[in-house]
């Protein structure tokens, strides 16, 4: 987690109390110049249904003891029911909140997510980490995998017995420059059984409240959006400039040289400009994709290291007799690293197409810089 993340996460952890009973966890921020929180619909029910006579009751405090009171519900009530979310506006003290943003639409399975909260028995808050990818359940709802020994409290009691009290906390992208919501938890399924929470969708909040600053998933293409230009380059009619710039460049003439080599060897004169284009917009593309797919994503990065540092410390040098023992040299070291990528970076939700664009990148780079080369033998 980002030192932003670790300094600010525990800023917008709220609770509630009911008659000074704590009842679950919230989040709360400021907006413009308003005091507001989001909840769960639950945690306040019933009376939330007669807020006005209701709403000396309760009290919010966060982290930092600070007390807060409502002053009125934002949106209407039966679609805040609907969807389990509660748009407060507070009365109380503004300095030192923070904002945050809201996710706009649902969450791509990509993220990695976390939540600040606590429950009846364990009072201090304490973070959970979504552990595996996002599940749509519907337009309002979608569910996030945590640890499932997270579930099960000390005297054995299971899912929302042994979490009572989570309702309400706030799941955040885990990575980012700034605090954005994706979702509030709602409940707990199957008594916990298979570690999975029920969210309500943070877009719900932006349909009552126009106001709330949000983030869509344009803003988390992961690097996608160059992933499409880079390829869509082999149909354009400028890849022959960007093949001629990148060559001519005084510190890309051993490269070029140590790639025209092997192409030859690889293929047949018909197509080794073909081929040599290939491994040059590789190169290039690839690298621009893992700046944009990695620069949030430290675990991603520090993954994805490993598995490269740990393979290109193999002999990658092949000796060949003849153009097809090269080929088939050459095919095995692809596969055997498209592998080792897939087996290190599928469980960070990585995609097949962006995981090949890794290794052809790695791959051309190996070429070019003559970590992987192509030698007679001559025994």
């Amino acid at each position: 987690m980002t030192c932003y993340q670790i300094n600010n996460l525990c800023k917008v952890t709220a609770f509630v109390y009911i008659s000074d009973d704590f009842i679950g966890c919230a989040v709360i921020f400021k907006n413009n110049n308003e005091i507001m929180l989001v909840t769960a619909f639950h945690v306040l029910e019933p009376l939330i249904h007669n807020l006005s006579k209701n709403k000396h009751l309760i009290q919010i405090k966060d982290e930092n003891k600070r007390i807060y009171k409502v002053n009125e519900l934002r949106g209407d009530i039966n679609e805040s029911k609907k969807r389990d979310i509660a748009l407060l506006v507070l009365d109380g003290e503004i300095n030192n909140l923070e904002e945050i943003c809201f996710f706009n639409p649902l969450p791509s399975p990509n993220l990695e997510l976390i939540s600040r909260c606590r429950s009846h028995l364990n009072k201090e808050p304490t973070s959970l980490y979504s552990k595996e990818q996002i599940e749509k359940l519907d337009d309002f709802y979608y569910y996030i995998n945590i640890d499932k020994s997270i579930m099960e409290d000390s005297s054995g009691r299971w899912g929302a017995s042994a979490l009572q009290g989570i309702s309400g906390a706030g799941i955040f992208i885990k990575f980012d420059q700034q605090l954005v919501l994706v979702g509030i938890i709602s409940s707990i399924p199957d008594e916990g059984l298979f570690g999975k929470i029920r969210c309500s969708n943070a877009s719900c909040f932006i349909e009552i409240h126009n106001s709330l600053k949000t983030k869509n998933n344009n803003d988390y293409d992961f690097g996608s959006s160059i992933l499409k230009e880079s390829l869509l380059m082999l149909k354009e009619e400028n890849i022959d400039a960007v093949i001629r710039d990148w060559e001519s460049a005084e510190e890309n003439k051993k490269y070029k040289n140590n790639i025209d080599r092997k192409i030859n060897i690889l293929h047949i004169a018909s197509k080794v400009e073909q081929e040599k284009k290939k491994i040059i917009l590789n190169l290039l593309s690839g690298n621009n994709f893992a700046r944009a797919r990695m620069i949030n994503y430290p675990n991603i990065e520090t993954s994805y290291s490993t598995a490269h540092q740990v393979f290109d410390g193999e002999d990658m040098t092949l000796y060949f007799n003849n153009r097809s023992e090269a080929n088939k040299g050459y095919k095995d070291i692809k596969l055997n690293y498209l592998n080792i990528l897939s087996e290190t970076l599928s469980p960070h939700g990585l995609q097949k197409d962006e995981i090949l664009l890794l290794r052809n990148k790695d791959i051309a780079f190996w070429l070019a810089n003559c970590d992987l080369d192509f030698l007679e033998d001559e025994s």
